[in-house]
């Protein structure tokens, strides 16, 4: 998909130092008191699952599903040939989350330990099954971090503290598996119909390789409709929506990138402790592009061709499931 994506980059061309990344974007669920749920509702209560193990298994897919260009003849040809290797193009990968947390320090916070445990990619391009990056895939297993959550679970710091991400990586899915649950704060009563949105920025799940849109970022809100509570989980159904993180500006004149879609899916949370559980989600990621064209010196007319504008449609899909126990004590 990194491949399919840096295609783009033929003929286009721009000039310019990237912006640094935006931190996550805020949630907008307020906090309520604990007092006891009203008749005919639960009580929606996230917490950090503390002195706990967790395994959480994620399978993430990304499908290249059309991709369109607006450029003068001179382009048309060279376009054409790399948009139709683009459509199709497919990654699937799987993910193994294995994490400890220890107890609540003073101000709530509860640190971890993550270990990537498991990895497996399969690529689909120009038709064929590929097996890319034999060493930098296994090397993805030795990945570890150690960070913190705040008092509903939510990541407040995390750095790496063994192995080492391997820039041929830099595509995998692992930001949007990091994201794969909404961040969430406070409690409250919930009845069914009731809705909470959470909004999130993370990186686009493969690189654009345009200068002046290295750093855009999609800005991902998500709204949770209460359904029911069943086998002690509260599920929700859940309606995404895409849209260019505002933060992330283009670097370079003339580039633009206009990002949209949405989608919808459905998550589970265990009313005991406090976790979001098991998700899954279907969505279609669209990516309008424009950037200057190169000159092509056997065309003199390209010299002051304008901009080149691309529309990619990506499908994206993923879905999984968290158990969490208590290491000592009642479970």
């Amino acid at each position: 998909m990194r491949a399919a994506l840096a295609l783009l980059v033929i003929a286009l061309t721009a000039a310019a130092a990237p912006a640094p990344p935006p931190g996550a974007g805020t949630p907008a669920v307020s906090p309520s008191s604990s007092s006891p749920s009203p008749a005919g509702s639960v009580r929606f209560a996230p917490k950090a699952p503390s002195g706990s193990s967790a395994t959480l298994d994620v399978r993430f897919e990304i499908e290249t599903r059309d991709v369109t260009y607006d450029v003068p003849p001179a382009y048309r040809d060279s376009f054409g040939f790399w948009t139709n290797r683009m459509k199709g193009s497919r990654r699937s990968e799987l993910f193994q989350y294995v994490s400890v947390t220890d107890d609540p320090g003073t101000d709530g916070a509860v640190h971890f330990r993550k270990q990537l445990a498991r990895y497996q990619v399969d690529v689909l391009q120009g038709g064929q099954s590929l097996t890319p990056f034999d060493q930098a895939v296994k090397d993805m297993e030795g990945l570890v971090w150690e960070g913190h959550l705040d008092r509903f679970g939510n990541v407040k710091e995390s750095h790496l503290v063994a192995g080492k991400q391997d820039p041929e990586m830099a595509d995998s899915g692992m930001s949007w598996v990091d994201a794969f649950f909404p961040r969430v704060e406070g409690e409250r009563d919930l009845k069914t119909g009731d809705r909470i949105t959470a909004v999130e920025s993370v990186p686009l799940p493969s690189q654009l390789n345009i200068q002046g849109l290295e750093k855009v970022r999609v800005l991902v809100t998500r709204e949770l409709t209460f359904k029911t509570v069943s086998g002690g989980q509260a599920r929700f159904d859940v309606k995404t929506a895409y849209a260019t993180d505002p933060t992330t500006k283009p670097t370079a004149a003339g580039t633009n990138c206009v990002i949209g879609g949405d989608g919808a899916g459905d998550v589970a949370f265990d009313l005991k402790r406090g976790v979001f559980v098991a998700s899954r989600q279907a969505s279609t990621l669209t990516l309008d592009i424009e950037a200057p064209l190169r000159p092509l010196p056997e065309h003199p007319e390209t010299e002051k061709a304008g901009p080149g504008k691309s529309r990619l449609v990506l499908g994206i899909t993923y879905n999984g499931q968290q158990a969490v126990h208590k290491i000592l004590g009642e479970d």
